[in-house]
């Protein structure tokens, strides 16, 4: 690859985690999975700038340093999405230690320096330690991304702008490259047989925009639920808050399980809270005074339905009943979803699908044949 083409596409990468940084340090109620993309990308900006520079100087030491990053690109994804798919965000000293490596490396290369001794062996160390952190990394941020999945299931009622798919996606690309870096270096120490990886260079714009882009559309998961976690708190006296212990302990008898799913079947008849498409589990529980874990433990096993299963049934069932009726013929099927409860197209479709094992389209035009 040209070196002034290489120059410029490392040029511009860097002012779009410049640009992207600047974006999230003037977003409105940053938490800390917002702050920890801006360090992440002032991390890349400099990274890149390090790359630049031990292309142009050829200096040995520059290149430890550049490589040295590597270590370190891996930590932020997995903190990040630790971060956002959890409800306790705040920082712990465990999190720190994920940094140790890339400073461990650092400190060594500065001595190795002020030694003036060879850093090929080094190099090449770090390298294989990059890659294989940057695997490790994706790994634990796939089983992460897997456990959230079935975690929101039980606290919301709906799975898109949290379901993280972007974030999935973006692990499956790096975990392509550090795979890449693999193989090539595999064929390089066992058959003497070089593959350029100047290419890996190319898709670091791509990487940033979509890191910027996507991690700006982000809404924090669970921010909005911590003040109804305290309210819930409150509103349970002394006797309830032991009882509650005591059910975490022992779990809830079937009795109790049964008379919370009556209040749930009530209030989801009476007052139709699935209509609002972003309820919660948290917020459900608020209004009924029940802790949400009762909630959750009579869900799965009185009735063997997550918290997204049973309110998603009843948006189905209104959808069936208001699909025909006569004040609703001059709207779409959307539109009639989305009064329903609905968010997006793709999941009515899902859903309803999941429940009929019928198209919404389908359902209607078989069941006008019907009548």
């Amino acid at each position: 690859m040209n070196e002034n083409i290489l120059s410029g596409i490392l040029i511009f990468g860097a002012i779009q985690a410049i640009f992207f940084a600047f974006l999230f340090l003037t977003k409105k109620n940053k938490e800390i999975p917002d702050k920890i993309i801006v360090y992440w990308l002032f991390v890349l900006t400099i990274n890149i700038i390090s790359i630049a520079f031990s292309k142009a100087v050829n200096n040995n030491y520059l290149k430890v340093l550049q490589i040295s990053f590597t270590l370190l690109h891996g930590p932020f994804l997995y903190l990040y999405t630790r971060k956002l798919t959890i409800e306790k965000t705040k920082y712990n000293n465990t999190d720190y230690l994920h940094f140790f490596p890339f400073v461990f490396i650092v400190l060594l290369s500065l001595v190795i320096a002020s030694f003036s001794l060879d850093t090929k062996i080094l190099i090449k160390l770090i390298a294989i330690a990059g890659i294989m952190s940057g695997l490790t990394y994706c790994v634990l941020v796939f089983i992460n991304l897997i456990e959230h999945k079935k975690r929101i299931k039980d606290k919301f009622s709906f799975s898109e702008t949290i379901n993280l798919q972007w974030l999935f996606r973006l692990t499956v690309g790096l975990f392509i490259i550090w795979i890449g870096g693999s193989i090539s270096g595999i064929l390089l120490r066992f058959f003497n047989f070089n593959i350029p990886i100047l290419w890996m260079f190319t898709v670091i714009p791509v990487f940033i925009f979509y890191i910027g882009f996507y991690g700006i559309k982000q809404n924090i998961i669970y921010s909005s639920n911590i003040i109804h976690i305290v309210k819930q708190e409150n509103v349970l006296t002394k006797a309830n808050r032991q009882n509650s212990d005591r059910y975490k302990k022992s779990g809830l008898q079937k009795q109790s399980m049964k008379l919370i799913n009556e209040r749930l079947l009530n209030v989801m008849q009476t007052e139709q809270l699935f209509l609002n498409s972003t309820l919660s589990l948290l917020e459900l529980s608020e209004h009924l005074k029940i802790p949400s874990h009762h909630i959750t433990q009579t869900l799965n096993e009185y009735t063997n339905q997550s918290f997204y299963d049973f309110v998603n049934l009843y948006r189905v069932e209104e959808f069936k009943k208001k699909v025909f009726a006569p004040e609703n013929s001059s709207f779409s099927l959307l539109g009639i979803a989305f009064d329903c409860g609905f968010n997006s197209k793709s999941s009515f479709n899902r859903i309803f699908k999941k429940y009929t094992n019928q198209a919404p389209s389908e359902y209607k035009n078989t069941f006008r044949q019907k009548f």
